[in-house]
Order: structure tokens, then C-alpha cells, then sequence
């Protein structure tokens, strides 16, 4: 792309960042009464609440994820840097492909699908009824056949999902090498780093096998893989030591409450990563930190909306609420 059109892609960025909810606006929703008035809230910041009288609480956030990539592509056009951040969906296409297919598809069955993946979701689903998986993109392709091995064999469907993740992750940060933004390896890394953390502590509370934790732990990310699954082997308070000892102790802590606690320390981790793109003018980055701001609103909205349908306590709501782009 040329200089100029980055210049002008961020500046619509930018002016867009001006819509995005801030800690105020999470907070004010949090404390409201009803899912009413936190969809007025949402309205005045231009979302399109029209959309739950028809699909409910989460066609609003399929709407606004729908708007978000509708800009980037009106503001930048199909840009390659970004398939990296769209990347995920495939795989969890994938995974939910091959799901129904092993399991029989249950009403609703096509709801376990996302839009905006790199890869048509008819192509994806063809494979999986095939069992022909080489007209895939080669990374996606190379995964879909090891899992559905894995599969068809074992008929274990956890390992056929944690091989699908860790493969995810990790051509995930293989693309973002190869585009050569230290900013999107830096989010891929990470994004490889929670997963592993998070996914590790789970496995070790079950005491899961050595040949369970290398299939689980993706590469790629700023752990030692093996010491990393040595210690999750180890217990899950040695697994906490050594998180705490390679400068992970705030990931620790956060594990050491609940999953929602991680959840926020991942969260704020990737905000402080994409926050300091707002003073750029030029450049993927801006673009790429708009996208995942946009995301994070939208998955703390979910959890606010969730929670007034459900009427859940406003106090253990607000703690799990998160940093903010803007």
C-alpha cells in the first residue's frame, strides 16, 4: 500500500476510535438496572441495538464485528498483513466442522461457525466431509488431516480440539514473521503465551500426561516449551512458581483465583501492547490495534449484556472488566 493511503487508512481509523467504549462507559453499563439501558448506551456510541429485536443480545455483537471489518476494508482495501488476525477463525471453522461431522450436526448446529475467516467456509466444510483436506491452505490443510486422524482413531474429541488450537497459534505467529511486523509477532507471541498458561494450568489440575502437555503447548512463545510443560507435570503451584520466576507473576496471581482473572490479566496484557498505536499516522499497526480494541469492547459488551439478562451482581461484574483502548 502506498504511503499515502496508510496515511489516509489510519486517519479513518482514528476518527472511528473516537466510537469506541471507555472504562466509563463499561462501568455505567455495569451499574445500570437493565439490558435496556445499557443498549441505550450502546446506541448513543452508534451501535446497531436494532439488531437484538430479531437475534437477540449476539446478533448486536455479530453486527458491530461485521461494521468493524466492513471499514478496514472501505478505509484500506483486502490488506495481507491482516489475514493474521483473521486467521483463528479458520481453524475454528475447523474445529466446529469436524465436530458435527464426527458427532451428527444438533439444531443450531450452524452457530458454531464465524464469519470472516481467510478461507471459505463452504471449502472448509467440503474438506472435512471428504476427508480430503490437501486443497486447504497448507498450514490449515496439514492440521485438519493430523486431527481428524487423531479423531477417527481415538474418537477423542478434546485432542483432536487441542490440536486444532495449537495449531492456530502457532501459523498464526508464523504469518506474522513473515510479514515482518515486530508488532503483530509481539500480539501472536503473547496470544501463544496466554493460551499456553491458561490451557497448561487447566491440564494440571487433571494430571494430564506428558504426551497430553506436548500435544497441548503450542511453540512460538517467550516459555521454554519443555520447561514449561516439566513444571504444569510438576503440580499446579510448581506450575505457579515458574510462571512467577519467568516474569509471569501477575499471570500467576491471576491464575491462582479464577479463569475471569486470567481472562483480565490477558486482556489488559494485549491493551498495553495496542495502546501506544494510537499516535501513529502510518502503517499496519494502527489498523491491526483498532481491530483487536474492537474485539475486547465487544467481548466485555457480551459479558454485560450476559450478565443484566441474567442478573447477575453488578460488584463481581465490574472486576472483571478490563482495560480500554481509548
Amino acid at each position: 500500500m502506498a504511503e499515502d493511503k496508510w496515511v489516509y487508512a489510519v486517519t479513518r481509523i482514528h476518527i472511528n476510535e473516537m466510537n469506541l467504549l471507555t472504562r466509563r462507559d463499561l462501568e455505567a453499563m455495569a451499574s445500570f438496572a437493565s439490558v435496556e439501558d445499557a443498549l441505550s448506551l450502546l446506541a448513543g456510541k452508534g451501535w446497531d441495538v436494532k439488531a437484538a429485536a430479531s437475534g437477540g443480545l449476539e446478533a448486536i455483537i455479530d453486527r458491530e464485528l461485521e461494521k468493524t471489518w466492513a471499514l478496514i476494508a472501505e478505509a484500506a482495501g483486502n490488506i495481507e498483513e491482516l489475514s493474521v488476525l483473521r486467521k483463528p477463525r479458520d481453524f475454528h471453522n475447523l474445529k466446529a466442522a469436524m465436530k458435527l461431522a464426527f458427532l451428527g450436526e444438533p439444531e443450531g448446529g450452524q452457530n458454531l461457525f464465524l464469519p470472516y475467516g481467510t478461507t471459505p467456509l463452504d471449502k472448509i466444510k467440503k474438506a472435512v466431509e471428504t476427508r480430503d483436506f490437501s486443497k486447504l491452505p497448507p498450514d490449515l490443510g496439514k492440521a485438519g488431516a493430523d486431527a481428524w486422524e487423531i479423531l477417527s482413531q481415538t474418537g477423542s474429541g478434546q485432542l483432536c480440539e487441542i490440536t486444532l488450537d495449537r495449531a492456530s497459534l502457532e501459523a498464526s505467529y508464523q504469518d506474522a514473521q513473515s510479514f515482518g511486523s515486530q508488532f503483530l509477532a509481539k500480539w501472536a507471541r503473547m496470544a501463544i503465551d496466554a493460551a499456553n498458561m491458561k490451557a497448561c494450568a487447566r491440564a494440571s489440575k487433571q494430571g494430564k500426561t506428558k504426551g497430553f502437555f506436548e500435544r497441548l503447548v503450542a511453540s512460538g512463545g517467550s516459555l521454554d516449551k519443555n520447561s514449561l510443560i516439566q513444571a504444569s507435570l510438576s503440580g499446579f503451584h510448581e506450575l505457579l512458581s515458574y510462571l512467577s520466576k519467568r516474569g509471569f507473576k501477575a499471570a500467576a496471581d491471576a491464575l491462582s483465583l479464577s479463569g475471569a482473572a486470567f481472562e483480565k490479566w490477558a486482556n489488559d496484557e494485549q491493551m498495553r501492547l495496542i495502546i501506544p498505536m494510537k499516535s501513529r499516522i502510518s502503517g499496519i499497526e494502527p489498523l491491526a490495534a483498532f481491530i483487536l480494541a474492537r474485539e475486547s469492547e465487544l467481548r466485555q459488551a457480551r459479558l454485560i449484556l450476559g450478565a443484566k439478562a441474567n442478573r447477575l451482581p453488578d460488584s463481581a461484574l465490574k472486576e472483571r472488566l478490563g482495560l480500554t483502548y481509548v
